[in-house]
């Protein structure tokens, strides 16, 4: 039997950083660090700090990230990283 995989790109402006399938992706948003396995269900999140995706057992490649977005979605996920951060508007004098 097959060990199940998720479909794994990760993109930044200049181009993509990775493309492959993983057993897992963990990654780090506001309120802690999180995984995402095979047929997790549909998830999006702002992430910050490394993402760690798991290749095989024993075996993680690492991704700094300082900000960027983390979409799951059937058993695909994208990561956009190097996203630039919105800024409030400024206030009317």
């Amino acid at each position: 039997m097959a060990i199940p995989r998720i479909e794994t790109t990760v993109l930044a402006p200049e181009g993509v950083v990775y493309q492959g399938e993983v057993l897992a992706v963990t990654g780090t948003n506001k309120t802690g660090k999180f995984s995402i396995l095979p047929n997790h269900t549909r998830f999006i999140s702002l992430i910050s700090g490394p993402v760690i995706l798991h290749e095989k057992k024993r075996s993680a490649k690492t991704i700094e990230v300082k900000n960027g977005v983390i979409c799951c979605r059937e058993n695909k996920v994208s990561i956009f990283v190097g996203l630039p951060l919105a800024r409030e508007p400024e206030k009317k004098r």
